[in-house]
């Protein structure tokens, strides 16, 4: 035969083959259809395969010898390891690309068109985490609030004075899209209710409490020598902090203590008059941890500071220099003897 005739040959078994297993599939339930589905499919494109290539005289030869050659090369292609599966994924992973690509696209586009008309100028797609799309001040302390998009994350996140406010968080970037960036509108972004900004301003007093009670520790523990603690520690964190907000946790810290007898009676004294915060737990966060010794050393150093007239500025000091000297020079000047005529 000639080469031709072999592979029509082992073409037409297979095919043979191929309709009797066709013929029992379909005489089978419907749930061993699908058990057999995949198999079915890849003996068709063992088949597809001799419809577009040739064996050799002696390699089709070998598979007639077979009376299921179909069969025995469906077998060997399922041992074999194939990059089928791996083509699959990419295609699934492709699409899915194309799609948030044109998602991310919408979302942009919207955005940048909310901003165009708005605010005048395009928005900044560098941070596609943090998309800026609102700013402004609210209550009478013109406390800033920011809202951005972060379009990795989908959601709309708004922060009060630099502090997380809310966060309207969705499952998808389409969802984020339908139900936020299709309507925008600067308003509704920036509406707030009194109690946020209250409890704004509230969440930043204390944290500033914090790092007020954090520094007196820090300044006691660089400036104690071992024997006595330098004054540069209270004018340190005073001048970082006023005086004020350090008498005020200083208070709190001896308020909370009042028990311990290594304070003096005077700062004592002090501290009972002296504005603290009304809670407990407050107080508590914010108490100096530092020796009760060193803390009521400090304290009587914040208080000599405090008592102190409060340090005229630069322009302040020249001002006054310029004046002493102006009143200097018309005191000399109406001072001065008139030389005899001659």
């Amino acid at each position: 035969m000639t080469n031709e005739q072999w592979n029509t040959t082992l073409y037409k078994q297979m095919f043979t083959e191929q309709e009797q297993f066709r013929d029992w599939l379909l005489a089978q339930p419907p749930q061993e259809i699908l058990n057999h589905a995949y198999e079915y499919v890849m003996r068709e494109d063992i088949l597809l395969s001799l419809e577009h290539n040739d064996l050799t005289d002696a390699q089709a030869a070998a598979l007639l010898a077979s009376p299921a050659p179909l069969a025995d090369v469906y077998k060997e292609l399922d041992y074999v390891e194939s990059s089928h599966m791996e083509e699959v994924w990419s295609c699934v992973v492709d699409r899915a690309n194309i799609v948030l690509d044109a998602q991310l696209d919408r979302a942009k586009t919207l955005i940048d068109d909310f901003c165009t008309y708005d605010y005048a100028s395009h928005a900044d797609f560098s941070d596609l985490s943090r998309v800026n799309i609102a700013y402004t001040t609210v209550g009478d302390e013109d406390i800033p609030l920011q809202v951005h998009v972060d379009l990795e994350g989908y959601k709309i996140e708004r922060e009060l004075d630099g502090k997380p406010l809310d966060t309207r968080q969705y499952s998808s970037l389409q969802e984020l899209i339908e139900n936020e960036l299709e309507g925008l509108d600067f308003q509704e972004l920036v509406a707030v209710d009194e109690k946020d900004i209250q409890l704004s301003l509230a969440r930043a007093e204390y944290q500033e409490n914090v790092e007020c009670k954090l520094a007196i520790e820090q300044a006691i523990a660089c400036y104690y020598d071992g024997s006595r603690l330098d004054s540069a520690a209270a004018r340190e964190v005073v001048e970082k902090f006023g005086a004020e907000r350090v008498l005020y946790v200083l208070a709190g810290t001896l308020q909370q203590n009042e028990w311990d007898g290594r304070f003096s009676q005077d700062n004592k004294a002090w501290a009972k008059t002296a504005k603290a915060d009304p809670l407990f737990a407050h107080r508590r966060d914010f108490s100096v941890q530092s020796h009760p010794g060193l803390v009521d050393v400090f304290l009587t150093q914040v208080r000599r500071e405090a008592e102190k007239p409060p340090r005229a500025s630069i322009r302040e000091r020249l001002k006054q220099a310029q004046e002493k000297a102006e009143k200097k020079t018309s005191v000399q000047a109406a001072t001065k003897k008139k030389e005899p005529e001659r």
